[in-house]
């Protein structure tokens, strides 16, 4: 995680994607909302941590004023969350939720960056999930970088009138550290090699070895 982007805070995040989880840090972060817990759940077919129970641990810490929910194509948790938001609106819980769905574009039957996020025969659509969430009251957005105004617009409060300290573009740790706010070389210029790398091979081929060592005595290898 790129910690730069992090800040204490009243905002309770659960995430199947890693990037996006830290992309919706960054976000609430911005606006100086901050973070509570950061929950990151993983895509695996089979979680240990679902987004569910998560979100359990939110509604019930104090610190946690407002929850974000990211879910991805693949299994089902999005759909028990739902339940779960049903249940405790209809308990009198008040606390806001905004969520995201990520995968819409994803094409059917094939793996999206990691083995648990593809939809299979059984699975609910992207579409499905969303609406799921809805009806449980989640207010949904496009992109994690969404995250921060909503949800500042769902506790009531306005945009900070001054940038939050540390998250400006300019700050030397985010310039080289940051996912969200990152200071690129500019185009055409070469990174300088800092130290020489080693690659250590096995083989029990001696042909192999034999002309690996004659092109190394020949002179550099080039990629």
């Amino acid at each position: 995680m790129p910690y730069p982007s992090f800040l204490p805070g009243c905002i309770g995040i659960v995430a199947k994607s890693g990037t996006l989880s830290y992309e919706a840090v960054a976000s609430t972060t911005r606006v100086g909302l901050g973070q509570s817990l950061v929950v990151g759940m993983g895509g695996d077919p089979l979680a240990g941590t679902t987004l569910k129970d998560a979100v359990n641990v939110f509604v019930d810490d104090p610190e946690t004023e407002g929850i974000l929910v990211i879910g991805e194509v693949g299994g089902d948790a999005e759909l028990e969350l739902a339940d779960l938001l049903h249940q405790y609106r209809a308990g009198g819980g008040r606390k806001p939720v905004a969520g995201l769905v990520a995968g819409n574009c994803a094409v059917e039957g094939k793996v999206m960056g990691h083995a648990g996020a593809f939809t299979g025969v059984a699975d609910p659509s992207v579409g499905e999930k969303v609406q799921a969430l809805e009806d449980a009251g989640a207010v949904m957005v496009q992109h994690p970088g969404r995250f921060g105004e909503v949800m500042l617009e769902l506790l009531g409060r306005p945009l900070p009138a001054e940038p939050v300290e540390g998250m400006e573009p300019n700050r030397p740790a985010q310039a080289t550290g940051m996912h969200t706010i990152v200071k690129r070389p500019s185009p055409g210029t070469v990174p300088k090699i800092r130290r020489v790398q080693r690659r250590w091979l096995y083989t029990q081929d001696p042909q192999i070895a034999d002309k690996l060592i004659r092109k190394v005595r020949a002179g550099p290898v080039r990629a």
